[in-house]
């Protein structure tokens, strides 16, 4: 409805349409034969991984290596599968001293899915529901993860991705994440499909060595630095002046 009486319309009216990723862009692209689109990325706050942790006095995160999902608990994002590959890692003798940490909220009922499929397993006990994390808390849990986990089924984003990369944090996510192409360009993580087989093997790859994950998310911080508010305020500034110049 809102696409004939005034979507289609006010698109191809407009002087430019905004995407945050390059695969927003096509796909909308694609599907409504639309061609003015811009493509300039959302922001981080870079200071994520220097703000002190000392005010942090919420929960805490495990004292042995985890990998961490942090977002909305939501079922667009890949959690029961991501649950049942942690449980096949996990009870693989060189994984054991693994935790899985889902940082985030959602709807009562399908959080409460998730604890009990996580409780109905044989790693209940290294399955950790931290809740909402915000302030310190989200940024000690960020910069003490060795791994962040996002296996969404669609993302067209994805800023917790970019936090974590900016602070030397690799990531596992899934080609549906639309900086999934950015991240397999630049080595700053693994990219998995969203099953249990694949999601297993990336994150073993992943689990397996510590030096492979410090050269990920030393490139991954590198990656983050395109993305930091000043970079992104020269890019929405330039395209302004391009508009303005050619009088839209």
């Amino acid at each position: 409805m809102f696409w004939i009486l005034t979507g289609e319309r006010m698109l191809n009216a407009a002087a430019t349409i905004h995407y945050t990723t390059e695969a927003e862009k096509q796909a909308v692209e694609n599907s409504l034969g639309i061609n003015k689109g811009t493509v300039v990325p959302l922001g981080i706050d870079s200071a994520i991984a220097e703000l002190p942790l000392s005010d942090a006095k919420g929960a805490t995160p495990p004292d042995s290596s985890y990998m961490l999902l942090l977002s909305r608990l939501h079922r667009k994002k890949g959690i029961e599968i991501l649950i049942e590959a942690f449980e096949t890692l996990s009870n693989e003798e060189e994984f054991r001293d693994w935790r899985l940490v889902l940082a985030g909220e959602g709807e009562e009922s399908y959080v409460q899915s998730l604890r009990d499929k996580a409780a109905s397993g044989r790693s209940a006990d290294r399955i950790i529901f931290a809740g909402w994390l915000d302030g310190a808390e989200k940024r000690l849990f960020l910069r003490k993860s060795d791994l962040l986990v996002l296996p969404s089924y669609t993302e067209n984003f994805g800023v917790c991705v970019l936090e974590a990369l900016s602070c030397g944090v690799p990531v596992v996510i899934s080609p549906h994440v639309d900086l999934a192409s950015s991240i397999s360009a630049s080595g700053a993580g693994w990219i998995a499909e969203v099953n249990c087989e694949d999601l297993v093997e990336k994150l073993r790859e992943a689990c397996r060595s510590k030096d492979e994950r410090v050269r990920r998310g030393n490139a991954g911080k590198r990656l983050s630095l395109k993305f930091t508010w000043a970079a992104v305020a020269d890019q929405l500034v330039a395209m302004y002046s391009r508009l303005r110049g050619s009088g839209n």
